[in-house]
């Protein structure tokens, strides 16, 4: 054999090199050579033709599905170099969903619609955001709180929709993808990792933080959101449209495809180079590699972006036909905002019941801490004496202080307690933690709520040995002042873990400073009194109404005999006055007392400005000036208001607003036609224009 070998060696040496060059020749160029054969292994079978008899393969279709419902995301994902896709500058979102127009695309067909919306809504209703279970600093609704609000308003208003209202719930649906686009999932864990490792360090962080996934919904692109169908629809639009862009002469080079593919590429390239490790450090190496990413060839990205190009095109050529002539609006915009200045003058917010238990509540208040006079409908301008208030209603009287508080909360120190200290504590005092939890035989193996239960145990211990952690918390704090009434008959405080109010209040009165008060052993604080009001202050109305003590009052005071009186002197002066209300049943009869309970407080205030004057301030009638517009929406009309000259207008009341009264002032100068105007009815013409071509291809679809 190996004399056969050495013989002709030559020859297999030259057969050998001869087949290895072919091969490579051959496998390594034949893209250059025919570009179509690239795409040939992807054609299949044809999904569709279009208007202009385009055929479109289903391996096309395919890919140019998978190319669209993945967007944009800089992110480092192990599984890939990227998440998200760069090279896809986010068309479907732009032009689908910032608009109500994607809603044309849904059909029974998809899964957002019937009984597939009813099963995937259920589940995203019942989902809740992400919060650490040992410490709840650590969670979604907080992040998005500080940096990004939309996400947490879009998620509670879509969570609270109704699934039968499509339009709504789509609309809603996109409203969200579009907030969490901009504040991604990647962002969201980011954010938790940083705060994690303020408030714990490098030894105590969760180093689990980094392998969850924080997704609304679990979602990760296009079509986990809306569909495959959706997202299967918007590229068929996105077809029909480049072909009916080319019909319309609109062009697209090869060279402006690549440019387009480059500038991304290299875009992304510069974001990320210094992020993370890349097995590239060539720009045009990199574009090489998103194109593997996307598991397609170069060709067939390239006819990708040349269709999206077209579609682009097409609807930015729509918007760009849009023309409005400012001069045919001019005569309407100075009709339709002619307007006036008018002083309205009305009661405070507090005083405009909805009704009957509201008003009770403000007789019972009147009632209890003043003298009435012979007319009921009369408000007392003084207060009776404290002696007398005291014996009716003790719970309306007390005392103000104006203090400098700081407030620690035991749990805030859980954050000290790094999780290698926990779990050493645990191990040294496994003893006392089986005493308190005897049921536990392995804490490995223990549910989920025995854990945290154990933890909160551990927690609550470590902190009880170290009672200086609350003096240093404390100190840290910043005094905040605020003004605190403590009555004299009080059982509940605004200031949390406080019981005894009667102790507090004795201290207050003693002392000018209290350092580590606490009652629960779980609220500690820090007090110091700046000033103390006279004792006996009589509590205000809204004050009362807010702290529940009137629910207190009711309890024991009967207001059937005084509301009937009140009714009763009401009405007689509504007739004197000729005002003629429906008082078919007693239930109207209740809503006229209601809203025109103040009818003769302000009648007298409106014919005697000094009237309102003699009252406290609570009750003192607010005045403010209003423009009224001839086509704003407002509870005071235009031609009315033009017709008053210097003639207050009658007493009148809106369910919103309550009684009230307004004069005249002046007739404001009109401005020109705002720029601002001009461009929003541009872009509500070419919203609608690209509407009805959103519509025109979606026909030429179901026609094909």
């Amino acid at each position: 054999m190996l004399q056969f070998f050495r013989r002709y060696q030559k020859i297999l040496f030259i057969f050998t090199t001869t087949t290895v060059v072919i091969s490579f020749v051959f496998f390594g160029t034949y893209q250059a050579i025919d570009p179509m054969l690239s795409r040939s292994k992807n054609r299949g079978p044809v999904a569709f033709v279009t208007a202009n008899q385009r055929k479109v393969s289903q391996g096309y279709f395919d890919s140019i599905c998978r190319f669209l419902a993945t967007e944009p995301e800089l992110s480092y994902d192990a599984q890939k170099i990227l998440s998200g896709n760069p090279l896809n500058s986010g068309i479907i979102s732009a032009n689908f969903l910032q608009t109500e127009i994607g809603y044309l695309l849904i059909t029974p067909h998809t899964s957002l619609h019937g009984q597939g919306l009813q099963e995937r809504f259920e589940m995203e209703s019942s989902f809740a955001p992400f919060k650490h279970a040992l410490r709840p600093h650590l969670s979604a609704q907080k992040v998005w709180h500080d940096f990004a609000p939309d996400v947490a308003q879009s998620l509670a208003s879509f969570q609270a929709a109704s699934v039968e209202n499509l339009k709504e719930n789509f609309l809603l649906r996109s409203r969200l993808y579009l907030a969490q686009r901009n504040f991604p999932a990647s962002l969201l864990k980011q954010m938790l990792c940083y705060q994690d490792y303020q408030q714990a360090g490098v030894s105590g962080v969760d180093r689990t933080l980094a392998q969850k996934d924080y997704s609304l919904f679990g979602y990760k692109n296009l079509s986990d959101w809306f569909g495959t169908e959706f997202v299967e629809h918007c590229a068929k639009v996105i077809i029909y449209g480049a072909e009916l862009a080319k019909s319309q002469g609109y062009k697209v080079s090869r060279q402006e495809v690549m440019t387009e593919l480059y500038t991304k590429s290299q875009k992304c390239y510069q974001m990320v180079r210094d992020k993370i490790d890349l097995p590239t450090a060539d720009p045009a190496t990199f574009l090489q590699m998103l194109v593997r990413q996307q598991e397609m060839d170069q060709e067939e990205l390239i006819t990708i972006c040349e269709d999206v190009l077209y579609f682009q095109k097409l609807f930015e050529g729509a918007e760009a036909d849009v023309m409005i002539d400012s001069l045919a609006l001019e005569n309407f915009y100075e009709y339709a905002n002619q307007s006036v200045t008018v002083q309205v003058t009305q009661l405070p917010n507090f005083l405009r019941f909805k009704n009957m238990k509201q008003l009770e509540e403000f007789e019972l208040y009147l009632t209890s801490v003043c003298n009435r006079e012979d007319d009921v409908l009369a408000i007392p301008k003084e207060f009776a004496s404290k002696d007398v208030i005291a014996s009716r209603a003790p719970e309306l009287i007390g005392r103000r202080y104006v203090l400098d508080v700081a407030h620690v909360n035991k749990e805030q120190l859980y954050s000290k307690v790094s999780l290698k200290r926990l779990w050493q504590w645990q191990s040294d005092n496994a003893e006392l933690i089986a005493s308190a939890f005897p049921n536990v035989k392995k804490l490995e193996e223990a549910p989920e709520l025995i854990k945290k239960s154990v933890d909160q145990f551990c927690y609550e211990k470590i902190c009880a040995e170290h009672p200086e952690w609350i003096h240093e918390l404390l100190v840290s704090k910043p005094h905040a002042q605020q003004e605190l009434f403590l009555r004299f008959e009080q059982n509940k405080c605004v200031l949390a873990g406080i019981e005894d109010v009667a102790q507090l209040r004795t201290l207050l009165d003693r002392e000018d400073a209290l350092e580590l008060y606490t009652q629960d052993q779980q609220n500690y604080y820090s007090i110091r009194v700046l000033a103390r009001m006279p004792s006996g202050e009589v509590l205000s109305f809204d004050a009362a109404k807010k702290e529940g003590v009137l629910d207190e009052l009711f309890k024991r005071k009967e207001m059937k005999t005084t509301m009937q009186h009140l009714r009763s002197a009401l009405l007689r002066q509504l007739s004197k006055q000729g005002i003629a209300l429906d008082l078919s049943s007693e239930e109207k009869k209740d809503q006229a007392l209601v809203a025109y309970r103040f009818f003769p407080y302000l009648l007298r205030a409106q014919a005697d400005e000094s009237y309102a004057q003699g009252f406290s301030d609570a009750y003192s009638l607010k005045s403010c000036y209003k423009s009224v517009a001839r086509s704003g929406r407002s509870f005071i009309g235009y031609e009315q208001a033009v017709q008053l000259a210097d003639n207050p207008s009658d007493l009148m009341h809106d369910h919103q607003e309550g009684l009230y009264f307004y004069t005249f002032c002046k007739k404001n100068q009109i401005s020109q036609l705002p720029l601002d105007k001009v461009l929003g009815m541009d872009r509500l013409v070419a919203d609608e224009r690209r509407g009805h071509l959103l519509e025109q291809l979606v026909k030429q679809m179901h026609h094909n």
